[in-house]
């Protein structure tokens, strides 16, 4: 069996599989969330609002909107990890997210996939090829 590595922000994600951590990566699957980008204005319908205050009107509707797919799709990657498990696809799980992304995740996964956590990476590495992804994933595997 091998090691996935999820590779994690909140508009785009990679799931890799690999012998070891360090060693060469294969896309298993890749996930694009364009609406992590998107302005949270654009997310919120055209609909009048009431009251004032905190979480009230337009600017509170949006950030809400905006956190609500953000948390929507660190499900989904959640959902796909314990997929994973479920059939058995890997026996060892690296998480590299952005810290506050990487505590979503984290959040939204079982305490079975939880368990099989080896390394948690808490950087956006999601910009960098393959190849400079296994260079870091071994240097942090050394430092660990």
């Amino acid at each position: 069996m091998s090691t996935w590595v999820l590779v994690a922000n909140a508009v785009e994600a990679r799931l890799y599989s690999t012998d070891r951590v360090g060693g060469e990566l294969a896309c298993v699957r890749e996930f694009s969330h364009p609406e992590g980008r998107a302005r949270g204005s654009e997310l919120v319908t055209d609909r009048p609002t009431q009251g004032k205050g905190a979480g009230h009107g337009p600017l509170g509707e949006a950030s809400e909107a905006k956190a609500h797919e953000v948390e929507h799709f660190a499900a989904e990657l959640a959902r796909a990890l314990e997929e994973g498990r479920t059939t058995n696809a890997y026996r060892h799980l690296v998480l590299v997210a952005a810290p506050h992304f990487h505590g979503l995740i984290n959040k939204h996964l079982s305490d079975h996939a939880r368990a099989l956590v080896t390394y948690n990476i808490e950087k956006d590495y999601t910009g960098y090829s393959e190849r400079d992804l296994a260079a870091l994933l071994k240097a942090a595997a050394r430092a660990a």
